[in-house]
């Protein structure tokens, strides 16, 4: 994260400091998740410009270590309800960070106080009120009405990613039970798949504001990232513009908002094709299919 200088965004945060209400407050934003990304990530004694980490690091001394994890784990004791993060001591260029790394949380919505820090800690009147904290974009918020109403349903029900059968194994995932599934709860899948190039394409964006929507299993797409098969929230934008000058093809168009809470993003056809290529369908059977699966 730090060797490729990744920019601060809703997954990701670097704090000068340790600053018990903003760092508690950011962790129960990820527990929260509401943007759907499966939570982020906390590296502290890193100072942050313009969403950039400034190295070399500060650090922490060494003597401080044992303490610092004993008060993050205080702290985090307070969030309602419980959560704690998985806290890691990294090393980087001779500079002791605490990397924290907060999955999304499943128990429920999460909230934790204005202010941590008792009267006798910071010697005036503190602010006990409870709050539920968010992460819209790269800063954290308490969630407002509207807010809420969206946490509150998210935790309503459990994604089906997130039901786990500790049962299972790899001898019970076999095609033949894939094939009667797929038949008995009546799946568009029996039917052949076909795949289109639209024409209107461009007509449908500009007819309203399109907004990418939320990932439907943000765990396989984590697991993809992490395997480095994959991006998350439009972070190769670099990339995609080297492949596509490498190709000859068309600039592409990127559509976002000042709070960049959405990133829609537009690769043209390159010239050397032909309109009509792409109207043929392209259809593989469901056996085909699962073959590949």
């Amino acid at each position: 994260m730090l060797k490729g200088r990744k920019v601060e965004q809703n997954r990701i945060e670097y704090k000068e400091g340790f600053n018990p209400s903003d760092i508690v407050h950011t962790i129960c934003a990820y527990a929260n998740d509401i943007a759907g990304v499966d939570g982020g990530c906390l590296v502290i004694f890193v100072k942050a410009e313009n969403g950039l980490p400034v190295l070399p690091s500060i650090g922490l001394p060494s003597e401080l270590l044992d303490d610092i994890q004993l008060k993050i784990f205080q702290y985090c004791n307070k969030i309602e309800l419980r959560y704690i993060p998985k806290i890691d001591i990294v090393e980087y260029q001779g500079a002791y960070l605490v990397y924290l790394k907060c999955a999304a949380g499943d128990a429920g919505s999460y909230q934790a106080l204005v202010d941590l820090y008792s009267k006798e800690e910071s010697g005036k009147e503190q602010n006990r009120t409870m709050k539920y904290w968010i992460r819209p974009a790269s800063l954290t918020t308490e969630a407002k009405q509207s807010e809420l109403a969206e946490l509150f349903e998210k935790f309503a029900s459990i994604p089906f990613v997130d039901c786990i059968n500790s049962w299972a194994s790899m001898a019970h995932i076999r095609r033949g039970y894939l094939e009667d599934f797929i038949r008995e709860s009546n799946s568009s899948l029996i039917e052949k798949l076909n795949v289109r190039l639209l024409k209107d394409l461009m007509e449908k964006f500009a007819a309203g504001k399109v907004r990418a929507r939320r990932y439907r299993n943000p765990k396989i797409g984590e697991f993809f990232k992490e395997i480095d098969l994959s991006e998350k929230k439009s972070t190769g934008i670099s990339k995609i513009l080297h492949e596509l000058k490498r190709n000859d093809s068309p600039l592409p168009e990127f559509e976002t908002d000042a709070d960049r809470t959405y990133m829609i993003t537009t690769i043209k056809i390159h010239e050397g094709f032909h309109f009509g290529n792409f109207a043929q369908k392209n259809e593989r059977s469901l056996s085909g299919v699962l073959s590949e699966v």
